[in-house]
């Protein structure tokens, strides 16, 4: 442990200096979080206490980096025995080098499954497990892939496709795929984020062969100034014909800023 601290704290030294001399950005985010009894909790826990990083800049005029981090939590020794799994979480939540061509754009690398959830476009630091849905408790979005946007010429449309690693392999190399539709905009005070996923995994009851989950989801926020007015629509079927008859999560929130250090937030679902 004493020898992880001191890599860490190496690497970190490292990556300060590099982001000095180079105007790139570094953020250093340490989070603590106590639940003594929040959503069933019989005892004590640590929440979403956490260390993360954030490391990222530009590398000349058309390319640029990202790089997050998850160095510590309530239990770390977790983070880095599953380094190589695809179905948990891990000391590395994205890694990914983005090339701009025009209003296109394509990135490679770890990055977040598109969907279009309120809930999982905030960054991780930003979370309380225990008020969160469970789909973002138990679906794991940061895996390897290929994504390829567009951003129209007014830069309020974003449009994108993206084939990764799937969620519910247990390895990167499980040969699972997930596949994703993706469309988000900032037009004045009402930002979409809607998708279309396909989600493979083994089939256990068809010999492991190859099955597929369907997901729509349409997130919708709405902001007025301090004000978030936040709603979501998640549909889930083993069948595309069927998606709207299955599983259905519908989730809102309301959320005000009262200043730069506190908000508020009124969430249920």
């Amino acid at each position: 442990m004493k020898k992880t601290l001191v890599l860490f704290s190496l690497l970190l030294m490292s990556v300060v200096t590099f982001a000095r001399e180079n105007e790139h950005s570094l953020l250093v985010v340490p989070r603590l979080e106590a639940n003594p009894y929040i959503g069933g909790n019989q005892s004590f826990d640590l929440g979403n206490t956490s260390l993360y990083t954030l490391f990222e800049g530009e590398l000349g005029e058309s390319f640029s980096y990202s790089v997050m981090n998850h160095w510590l939590s309530a239990e770390p020794l977790a983070l880095y025995q599953n380094t190589f799994r695809s179905d948990d979480a891990n000391w590395l939540d994205w890694a990914y080098i983005t090339a701009y061509f025009g209003n296109f754009d394509i990135s490679a690398g770890k990055q977040g499954i598109l969907t279009g959830s309120v809930e999982q476009d905030a960054y991780d630091y930003d979370v309380c497990p225990n008020l969160s849905s469970t789909v973002w408790n138990n679906f794991f979005t940061y895996n390897w892939g290929l994504t390829l946007g567009y951003t129209n010429d007014e830069e309020d449309t974003y449009l994108a496709a993206q084939v990764s690693v799937s969620p519910f392999g247990e390895y990167n190399n499980s040969g699972l795929f997930a596949y994703s539709l993706f469309w988000s905009g900032e037009y004045e005070f009402f930002q979409p984020l809607w998708s279309a996923n396909v989600l493979e995994y083994n089939d256990v009851m068809n010999l492991d062969e190859k099955g597929r989950i369907y997901m729509l989801s349409l997130g919708n926020r709405f902001t007025f100034d301090e004000l978030e007015v936040a709603f979501e629509c998640v549909a889930r079927s083993y069948d595309v014909k069927s998606i709207f008859n299955e599983e259905i999560s519908l989730i809102g929130s309301l959320s005000y800023d009262i200043n730069d250090r506190f908000d508020v937030m009124l969430k249920g679902g």
